[in-house]
């Protein structure tokens, strides 16, 4: 694990331990009875070639702020309206100023899947995602151990939630395979330097197999770039920061398609 990972990790760990005592998980087990119910993120990927999540997205430790007018349900209804297959939605609060407060209000308004992209590290936010009406949730490989990895994708399931399993390359891959993912992310960006390039994409889609949904992620911000991910056969891509960035992000999300 990188410097900036473990920071982040640590962080939410120390996080962790004071909400766990303010909201136990018995709280979140009687909340999820009455959770609305969840879609199905698998089948929203396979509805056309290169599927778009668009992210809701207001900071990253490398760029700053990218949303200044951050709105997150007048976003998420934009992204929806113009061709979204999904939305995610970032609620990582000290290093990206996000909110699970924001994905459980874009639950209440969109009929599309609601992706919780965090760094989640522990059991209790699998039902915190499920109980804020989650229909799916990111698991970065580089964060879990091969145990913790597998466990999580089955309680995910669990849960009726997809699990997005995020890799960065071939040996993340492989891992994320054997721990039963079905749905693998590729991140085009180096966690090392934090370069990012889309052709990492075409190396490491080789080592997946058929029949498992692949989505690009990161660096994607053009017309030419969605085209280059379709005659990969890539199924999805989750964009962020080239929508969150623009004036009217909804605009900006159909100039894409």
């Amino acid at each position: 694990m990188n410097d900036i990972l473990a920071k982040i990790t640590a962080l939410k760990r120390k996080d962790l331990s004071a909400l766990k005592k303010r909201l136990p998980l018995r709280v979140l087990l009687k909340a999820i009875e009455t959770a609305p119910g969840t879609i199905s993120l698998s089948k929203a990927l396979r509805t056309c070639r290169v599927s778009i999540i668009a992210e809701v997205k207001k900071a990253s430790p490398s760029k700053g702020l990218i949303s200044s007018n951050f709105a997150p349900v007048k976003t998420a209804l934009e992204f929806e309206k113009n061709g979204a297959a999904a939305i995610s939605v970032l609620t990582e609060e000290n290093f990206f100023l996000g909110n699970l407060g924001y994905l459980a209000a874009i639950k209440g308004c969109v009929g599309v899947p609601v992706l919780r992209k965090d760094f989640i590290i522990d059991e209790y936010q699998i039902y915190e995602s499920r109980a804020a009406g989650a229909d799916a949730i990111l698991l970065i490989t580089a964060c879990l151990s091969k145990k913790e990895l597998r466990h999580f994708i089955k309680l995910s399931l669990l849960l009726n939630m997809d699990a997005l399993v995020e890799t960065h390359d071939t040996k993340e891959v492989l891992t994320a395979l054997d721990c039963g993912a079905k749905i693998i992310g590729i991140n085009n960006r180096n966690l090392r330097n934090f370069k990012v390039d889309i052709r990492t994409t075409e190396i490491v889609r080789q080592s997946i197999p058929p029949g498992i949904i692949i989505v690009s992620e990161s660096g994607i911000a053009t017309k030419a770039d969605i085209r280059y991910l379709s005659a990969l056969g890539i199924n999805g891509a989750l964009i962020g920061e080239a929508l969150m960035r623009s004036a009217v992000p909804g605009k900006a999300l159909r100039r894409l398609k």
